[in-house]
């Protein structure tokens, strides 16, 4: 890391309380444990699964401005490895974890740069991560010149690199360990003071409502140990915490937005029967899409004035809160209307008896009043949350809309951008990496009639076919390397996809365009976002960023990814912002040759 005479705090058996060290392995405590690598031997602080330790704070002692890197334990292959820190003068906790998932192995990163004089260091699991492991090995304070203080100072302080829209999905707070006062819940934004992050994106999980199938979340099993942990906690998502994040976010100068899954009501084995449930969609099996062979679908269907009213009293709930403006999150939960009676009964009127049933998705006809549709929801919401933020005083929304791919892609969805932003019914787009596509390749079309389906042979197809009659390409993918049974033909060059959405720029909308997926190395993160920037783009999205922060060896490249114009000089900062260290004693162990392993 840097070579100039440098702090290192190795040794964690003087943190506070003592009582809450132990040499041993209690649950209840941290485990001391002494190790040794090439350049450091010291006292690594460790609480493995399971391990409920309280905080602890390790003194400092300095003054001045230092870099500061921090060195975790990469054990991991059998469970997230995960510590949070914090230092005295900051407003919440910082979350790490690594890249590495390895024996016998450290992993060094660089945090941030900070005044020390008077300041302290506070360690945490969280009280409820039970389900991962903390292994701190060291931290490193890196002293700064003055020159180099005030360069960090203005290059925080520069407005034109912020071209990120970040995103936090809400289960995760939860699922990664369950933050439980105030303080601890802001780190949730506390990671991204120092980033290009303009737009941070929370969601709504207040409509996942509905209860366990079998009554009591205490006798239920459940497919990962973070769905347990956050059906058990989701009581702690309150009005009251969203308006303290909203109220600490802005301090931070973010433009913070609240997000709704606009099809979030249900989801499939073994994800089941838990909290991603929803009482009005149970409540409500009539208003369930319908597909052409006359199949239910699990998706309520916005063709019935019932289910655009319950997403509009969502929305205006949202509304109410101070944030910067709110999104429809139509990347999740697709579709939202196909075959139900108003749909077919009007289309039938209009089109001379044609049952649009025999006729596929990307049908103009089809596709046209599927945009109608939609279209006049997003009227809807844009007049209500418009008057009633008006009538409580309250500045006027931002409206995102975060789509599929390409603008075709959101078509046969029928969600037609182009005319949302000639409307003024969006302020911000965003392109994410999924595709959805019917797939009607087979043999599912009429004898001498090619242009419409045979329902019979459909039916039949839905049945026998190697796959579903529908293909969802991407998602937490990289689109582009996806092979799909449609050979690909209605993927567009990257240069046509971006300058579709930069139509959308002519009526003042921002456009985004997200990178997957989650996890990526530092030179793939600056390949692909030059991919972009090059081809036209001039903002990113980082979906799920909650996942990407903690990673800190990569997050010091995909934090800086709204440097535009200087990205290109950027290297992949191992060896200055990050770099591993291999273990050659673990509590006496001698690990460097032929480690015990298994036994």
């Amino acid at each position: 890391m840097e070579q100039r005479k440098s702090v290192l705090l190795n040794d964690f058996s003087k943190c506070m309380p003592q009582e809450a060290l132990s040499p041993t392995r209690p649950a209840d405590k941290w485990e001391l444990c002494p190790y040794e690598t090439m350049d450091v031997k010291g006292t690594m602080l460790v609480s493995l699964r399971g391990g409920t330790p309280p905080p602890v704070t390790a003194p400092l002692g300095l003054s001045g401005k230092y870099a500061i890197f921090v060195c975790l334990g990469a054990y991991g292959q059998h469970g997230a490895m995960t510590i949070n820190l914090k230092l005295k003068n900051d407003g919440s906790f910082s979350t790490f974890s690594c890249t590495e998932n390895a024996q016998n192995k450290l992993e060094e990163s660089f945090w941030k740069c900070a005044d020390l004089t008077g300041q302290d260091i506070t360690i945490s699991k969280f009280c409820d991560g039970t389900w991962f492991n903390s292994m701190l090995a060291w931290l490193r304070f890196v002293p700064l010149t003055d020159a180099e203080w005030a360069a960090y100072q203005k290059e925080q302080a520069r407005k034109d690199t912020k071209r990120l829209y970040a995103t936090h999905d809400m289960h995760g707070v939860l699922c990664l360990g369950s933050p439980s006062d105030k303080q601890e819940w802001r780190y949730i934004l506390e990671d991204y003071r120092d980033s290009d992050v303009k737009y941070f994106s929370m969601e709504n999980i207040w409509i996942f409502d509905g209860p366990v199938s079998t009554g009591d979340a205490d006798n239920m099993t459940y497919f990962r140990d973070g769905d347990r942990q956050v059906q058990h906690k989701m009581e702690l998502y309150t009005d009251e915490q969203m308006k303290e994040l909203f109220h600490y976010g802005r301090t931070m100068g973010m433009e913070l937005i609240y997000s709704l899954r606009m099809g979030f009501w249900s989801i499939e084995f073994p994800y089941d029967q838990m909290y991603f449930t929803n009482q009005f969609y149970e409540k409500h099996p009539e208003l369930l899409c319908i597909n052409r062979d006359g199949a239910k679908v699990e998706r309520l269907s916005y063709a019935y004035p019932q289910v655009q009213d319950y997403m509009l009293d969502q929305f205006s709930h949202m509304a109410e809160f101070d944030c910067d403006g709110v999104e429809m999150l139509w990347n999740r939960g697709a579709p939202y209307l196909l075959f139900e009676p108003p749909f077919v009964d009007e289309f039938m009127k209009r089109y001379a008896g044609l049952d649009p049933r025999l006729l596929p998705l990307e049908d103009a006809r089809v596709q046209g009043m599927r945009c109608e549709i939609m279209t006049g929801f997003v009227r809807r919401l844009h007049e209500r949350l418009d008057r009633e933020r008006a009538e409580r005083g309250q500045k006027k929304l931002k409206y995102v809309a975060r789509g599929l791919l390409n603008l075709d892609d959101n078509l046969v969805l029928g969600l037609d951008f182009e005319q949302w932003a000639t409307e003024g019914l969006i302020d911000v787009a965003i392109s994410y990496q999924l595709q959805i596509r019917e797939n009607l390749t087979g043999d599912v079309w009429q004898d001498g009639n090619p242009e419409l389906l045979d329902l019979g042979k459909y039916k039949r197809a839905v049945l026998e076919s190697d796959t579903a009659l529908t293909e969802r390409i991407g998602d937490f993918r990289f689109v582009a390397n996806i092979e799909t049974d449609f050979g690909n033909s209605f993927q567009l060059p990257i240069a046509e996809r971006i300058a579709q959405f930069k139509r959308l720029e002519a009526y003042g909308v921002e456009v985004f365009h997200d990178i997957m997926p989650r996890q990526l190395s530092c030179e793939e993160y600056r390949r692909r976002a030059l991919e972009l920037y090059d081809n036209g783009a001039e903002n990113l999205s980082l979906w799920d960023s909650y996942g990407r922060v903690p990673v800190r060896a990569t997050w010091t490249m995909a934090r800086r990814l709204g440097h535009k114009e200087e990205l290109r000089s950027f290297n992949s900062g191992e060896g200055v912002l990050w770099q591993h260290h291999r273990l050659l004693m673990v509590r006496g162990i001698n690990v460097s040759v032929y480690p015990p392993n298994w036994g």
